[in-house]
């Protein structure tokens, strides 16, 4: 990746309008730049006692309490009615908007399939459901495929392209894990074989011996036990990244996310075994809670509007492996059963599964050999599903709050996330170097947190080959600050080039407004401005824009193909 390291500084004193319409803002939006009430959304299904979707609900049958107070129903949607498609943009103009009215594309469906944490065996089995679902999808389902593996990945993003989706699927390869886990029962069965035949000797030089390799023995087992761990801990860890910034991804759209995740999962806990001198296992069972991050993940996914339905693959491994059975898992024959057991715990996944599901407002799915029960049960919750907002007056204290929802009715099942992030601005950027830059260009994600609209076209009178872009920034997703009168902000701006073999020249601008109030309204009407003229190169498939806040750190996105902004269009 190459840089144009030349940084223009624009100063704005004032705001020009451009020479494109933007999407228009939704109707009754009055956005302001300080303000204490924050709006709060959530999605709520709700089924009757027999499972059916209920379809009928008014504002009025519905009650919210955060952290046990009652708010006012600012917003209210029914979500289970067909959306519409969007409207064409006019040429050359581009956007990263999704607008809240009728005429968008609201609660998508995303499918992670995970190799990253399910065995191989299991793998082409989970494919294999995948066709099968994809064939019996009802038209305009909505649909995007991920793939959790040495990498996280688009297969598809979303379309209603049935056989789009399957041609992709098919050329999808199955993937070993990255780093294998050691057989630990294996290591224990062979050790205890080995010294059942020094026992068997009965030799004046045996109980040395067997001393000695049971010592040795005890350590290796330990070292695989730690060892697998680790590995395992490694991958909640790029588990719980890669579900993030597909949250982050999905955030933008209105409406309920569903987000079904097959996978073999992740364990809520990373079990350790250490030994004394004499090779006798003690705490066995010492280890680290990694609750606290998955709650965390969670916690994050709700707060972005993400429903995750977790479906367990072991699950469909057998209808006859019954995960009841596995409640109490026995202590296991042999020396180093203890050892055997604590490698045993870090495999069981439900307590994850359902931990995250649960405060995300999804469903854990397990026990099942019809993989299409996920997405079944998206459809399902879809179609009783409402979308509530509610203003909450205090200031943001940081904490996580609770939320409850009631309804008037008797005998209604909800589901809804266990609640949100009460966090002030602004948000404590991440680290911003190269590599940051680096990862936000080359990123397949978009991200629509600024809300950008562009015209990228031939620009008049220059040579041939040469690009004008306009670019308005919306001046309410931007922090602002108050200097000497003034609100102020600043703005990185990256016009990224994307090659087809995977490289990306850019150039970097910022941008300072200073705007006395009068100025303000304008900005807030017009957007903030920046114009670009330049030539791309040759070889250049897709211009990327990135505006990133400098005080939050927030990222907006709009990808360009340059066969878009040919001539004659």
């Amino acid at each position: 990746m190459t840089r144009t390291r030349a940084v223009a500084l624009v100063t704005l004193s004032f705001v020009c309008g451009l020479s494109f319409a933007r999407p228009r803002q939704a109707q009754n939006q009055t956005p302001s730049f300080r303000v204490t009430a924050r709006l709060v959304e959530l999605t709520v299904v709700v089924s009757d006692k027999n499972g059916n979707p209920v379809v009928d609900l008014k504002k009025e049958d519905f009650a919210v309490f955060d952290n046990g107070k009652p708010r006012n129903i600012s917003l209210y949607r029914y979500e289970g009615a067909p959306a519409s498609k969007q409207p064409v943009l006019s040429p050359f103009v581009f956007t990263n908007h999704v607008e809240s009215d009728a005429s968008e594309e609201r609660n998508i469906t995303a499918l992670v399939l995970d190799s990253a944490n399910t065995d191989s065996r299991d793998q082409m089995f989970v494919k294999g459901q995948t066709m099968r679902l994809l064939r019996a999808l009802a038209p305009q389902t909505r649909v995007a495929i991920y793939h959790m593996g040495r990498e996280f990945r688009v297969i598809h993003d979303f379309t209603d392209d049935m056989a789009s989706l399957r041609a992709r699927l098919e050329k999808l390869s199955g993937e070993f894990q990255t780093q294998r886990l050691s057989d630990v029962e294996q290591a224990a069965r062979e050790a205890d074989a080995l010294l059942d035949q020094i026992e068997a000797r009965k030799t004046h030089y045996a109980t040395p011996v067997f001393s000695a390799v049971q010592a040795a023995d005890s350590t290796a087992i330990a070292g695989e036990v730690n060892s697998n761990a680790a590995i395992r801990s490694n991958r909640v860890e790029a588990t719980l990244a890669a579900l993030e910034t597909l949250g982050r991804h999905l955030a933008g759209v209105p409406g309920r996310k569903s987000v079904v995740w097959v996978s073999g999962g992740i364990s809520i806990w990373s079990p350790r075994v250490s030994t004394i001198p004499s090779g006798m296992p003690t705490n066995p069972m010492a280890g680290d809670s990694l609750e606290k991050a998955i709650r965390k993940t969670s916690e994050r996914l709700a707060q972005l509007g993400v429903a995750l339905y977790a479906v367990d693959a072991h699950g469909l491994r057998t209808s006859a492996e019954s995960l009841v059975e596995l409640e109490d898992m026995p202590l296991l024959p042999g020396r180093y059963s203890e050892m055997e057991h604590a490698a045993g715990q870090s495999t069981d996944s439900r307590a994850a599964f359902s931990l995250m599901s649960s405060i995300t407002g999804g469903r854990f799915i397990f026990g099942t050999n019809d993989f299409s029960e996920g997405v079944r049960k998206v459809a399902g919750d879809l179609h009783g599903s409402y979308s509530l907002g509610f203003y909450a007056p205090e200031e943001p204290d940081g904490k996580w709050h609770t939320l409850k929802v009631t309804l008037q009715r008797s005998d209604m099942h909800l589901l809804h996330k266990e609640g949100y992030l009460a966090d002030a601005s602004p948000v404590k950027p991440q680290a911003w170097n190269a590599e940051a830059e680096r990862r936000a260009m080359m990123n397949p994600f978009g991200s629509n947190a600024l809300r950008l609209t562009a015209r990228c076209a031939p620009a008049a009178g220059a040579e041939p080959g040469t690009l004008l872009l306009l670019l308005q920034i919306e001046a309410d997703d931007l922090f602002w600050r108050e200097e000497s009168g003034r609100m102020a902000c600043e703005a990185d701006i990256y016009i990224g080039e994307k090659t087809a073999d995977g490289k990306v020249r850019f150039q970097e601008s910022r941008i300072k407004a200073r705007f006395l109030p009068q100025q303000m309204e304008a900005a807030r009407a017009q957007g903030l401005p920046f114009r670009r003229q330049w030539k791309p190169g040759a070889d250049t498939l897709t211009i990327r824009v990135l505006v990133r806040d400098t005080a939050t750190g927030r990222l907006g996105t709009i990808d360009i193909p340059m066969s878009s902004t040919a001539g004659n269009r």
